[in-house]
């Protein structure tokens, strides 16, 4: 497993724009060939160059690209070109983009968010959406433009047009302040799966996978119901066999026992 971190500083940013510096690590995990990359602090120029750099470096040996974000937002141009190479990304690898409880994702960093191909938050995340600020401009302009990206960003990625068009009329006048619970709630389609949710059928599949290899299926007592339903091969009861596996070495030898066989079981 490889990991780096390293502050990104906006190089290229005007004078009077004063960005405080990003945060970004990536981490490879050979075993499930995740190439997991954290982004926090603004959207500022560095970033594309850096989810560039990480890609030449690790693009050839994973298969999936997992992209935390933390971030207030920052300049669409940055934005856009950040955008450009995760469709590129997404030719190849599986995109999933994550904000994770507490952190925060707002203005630039939506649309950011919006090309995973999963949209996993913690329901508990923080997300502002308001209206384009653009110096000179009336009401009317503002409007305009605000529309333009909610329909290039938003509407491709399956954000629902209900939801837009409730959201426009509040974010005219002020920022919206939304948790992702809220956003889940009100199905907005921003997120595709809440975070622990995702944890969760994560956690089941890697169990049930064990219970296959150890063949745990062909050994449960099931009534007349699941077994002519196929509950041998029913991810949700292989799971639960594995976990019961566990807890019988523990109740047997005790916690040493049990940790040894996990350590033997999930061992590469």
């Amino acid at each position: 497993m490889a990991a780096l971190t390293s502050p990104v500083r906006a190089a290229d940013a005007a004078a009077h724009e004063q960005w405080p510096a990003a945060t970004a690590s990536l981490e490879f995990n050979e075993q499930d060939g995740s190439l997991n990359i954290e982004w926090s602090g603004p959207i500022v120029p560095g970033m594309a160059e850096y989810l560039r750099s990480a890609i030449d470096r690790y693009g050839a040996l994973s298969r999936r690209v997992v992209l935390f974000l933390d971030s207030a937002g920052g300049k669409v141009d940055e934005g856009d070109r950040v955008i450009h190479l995760l469709d590129e990304i997404k030719q190849t690898h599986r995109l999933i983009t994550v904000v994770p409880d507490g952190k925060l994702c707002a203005s630039m960093c939506v649309p950011i968010f919006l090309k995973g191909d999963d949209r996993l938050a913690g329901r508990t995340s923080l997300w502002i959406f308001h209206e384009v600020a653009r110096r000179g401009a009336n009401r009317k302009e503002r409007t305009e433009v605000t529309l333009r990206l909610l329909d290039k960003y938003y509407a491709p990625a399956g954000v629902s047009t209900h939801w837009i068009k409730a959201i426009v009329p509040v974010i005219e006048r002020a920022e919206l302040w939304q948790s992702g619970g809220d956003l889940v709630v009100a199905k907005a389609g921003i997120i595709t799966q809440p975070l622990e949710t995702w944890a969760q059928r994560v956690t089941d599949s890697t169990l049930a996978r064990q219970a296959e290899r150890l063949s745990l299926g062909d050994h449960l007592l099931l009534g007349r119901g699941e077994e002519k339903t196929g509950g041998r091969q029913k991810q949700a009861l292989l799971a639960d066999s594995y976990e019961a596996l566990i807890a019988a070495i523990y109740l047997d030898g005790g916690i040493e026992h049990a940790r040894a066989f996990i350590a033997r079981d999930f061992a590469p």
